[in-house]
């Protein structure tokens, strides 16, 4: 008959062994969760051919602020008319001033 400190330590390799199992299956978890937020923060100081490159870069080449700028900027109008013809205006400030989103 085996000792109990034998048995205990079948039971303690046995215990470590699920642990390291069931960390790594959490870390893979962790990672394929936060992977789109990854991918929204560094898309957003991509500039704007880089967004569709393929393959995909992960990091930008040469982060920009600009689509930030883009997004914040404030004018008479609700627009920065010092943008380009092509650019889209995107403007937050009337969606926070109405309190709804359209």
């Amino acid at each position: 008959m085996a000792s109990p400190s034998r048995r205990r330590s079948k039971w303690t390799k046995r215990y470590h062994v699920f642990a390291y199992l069931r960390h790594a299956i959490l870390l893979v978890w962790a990672a394929i969760v936060l992977f789109p937020t990854f991918w929204m923060i560094s898309t957003s100081f991509k500039a704007t051919g880089e967004w569709v490159t393929w393959p995909p870069h992960w990091l930008p080449h040469q982060p920009t602020l600009y689509n930030y700028k883009q997004i914040f900027a404030v004018s008479a109008l609700g627009a920065d008319l010092s943008r380009e013809a092509t650019d889209q205006v995107y403007s937050i400030w009337k969606a926070v001033g109405d309190g709804s989103i359209r």
